[in-house]
């Protein structure tokens, strides 16, 4: 494994460039309230230049989906969804597009109250859908904190075929330490498939990032706990025959880091990066 030098490089290539000068620009102040409030996760932008984002707080008070209209005297913020918490609540990772410009994503609470998450809510997965005069959301998917997973923190990613795929941090077996799952479209409804859970001895637990594409039936992505010294660790997921196969990459010793918190892991030209507490490495 490759820990450092691909950094290294990087500086070299920026080294006798001019130095740029960049400016900051507050183009829009979360209000709270009956508006959004605590935007944790990232924006996309449709082919219009729209953003569309979430936050946790506002609206109802379970979290709301936004977009931010660029003009030539700056951004307009739309409020597109209030969460109730039936349909959803705290959605805190980043919303994906697909070509019709509906939004797909994931909200941490809500949803089901029996059970293993009835004080909060297991999760959802929604769609929020363009309509003339608006937007309306639908859930695909509720989380019963079973073997199916709860709490999903992350974005979601979509494969060649259209299909889904996320992370759930936490499950409600006792030997479980979070999922992988596949949402599946077919004759109008979503089917949900767990595709990896997470527990055995040595493996990895609480994956709270998302996943990232590696190639066809390839996912790479990291878990908060776990491991050989319970510090986290990086995993891909590989399609195989028989369903998928698990492979720790990597296991975090604290000299190296620990605790990987962040987005998504980056790939690029076959060496996957990612910010975590202590270190930022290139894998």
């Amino acid at each position: 494994m490759k820990r450092q030098g691909m950094f290294l490089p990087l500086a070299l290539m920026l080294i006798g460039l001019p130095a740029w000068g960049v400016t900051e620009s507050t183009i829009h102040n979360f209000a709270g309230g009956v508006y959004s409030g605590y935007p944790y996760s990232g924006l996309v932008f449709d082919f219009a230049g729209n953003a569309y984002g979430t936050a946790v707080g506002g609206g109802a008070g379970y979290g709301t989906i936004y977009q931010l209209v660029p003009s030539q005297s700056g951004w307009t913020a739309n409020l597109l969804y209030s969460f109730d918490n039936i349909t959803g609540a705290s959605p805190s990772g980043p919303l994906v597009l697909d070509d019709a410009g509906n939004l797909y994503g994931t909200a941490t609470y809500g949803g089901s109250m029996a059970g293993f998450c009835q004080s909060s809510g297991c999760g959802t997965v929604f769609e929020l859908k363009k309509a003339s005069g608006g937007w309306t959301l639908s859930v695909l998917y509720t989380f019963s904190g079973d073997s199916d997973g709860a709490h999903p923190t992350a974005g979601l990613v979509f494969d060649k075929s259209g299909n889904l795929f996320g992370t759930a941090s936490y499950a409600g077996n006792s030997l479980a330490s979070g999922t992988v799952f596949e949402l599946s479209p077919f004759a109008g409804a979503w089917t949900e498939s767990t595709v990896y859970t997470f527990g055995a001895k040595g493996d990895g637990a609480t994956p709270i990032s998302g996943l990232t594409p590696g190639g066809s039936g390839i996912f790479y992505g990291t878990t908060e706990f776990g491991g050989a010294n319970n510090l986290g660790t990086v995993y891909q997921l590989t399609k195989i025959a028989s369903g998928w196969k698990e492979t720790i990459l990597h296991c975090f010793n604290g000299t190296d880091g620990s605790l990987p918190l962040g987005g998504s892991l980056l790939l690029r030209q076959g060496t996957l990066y990612l910010w975590h507490n202590r270190h930022r490495r290139g894998l």
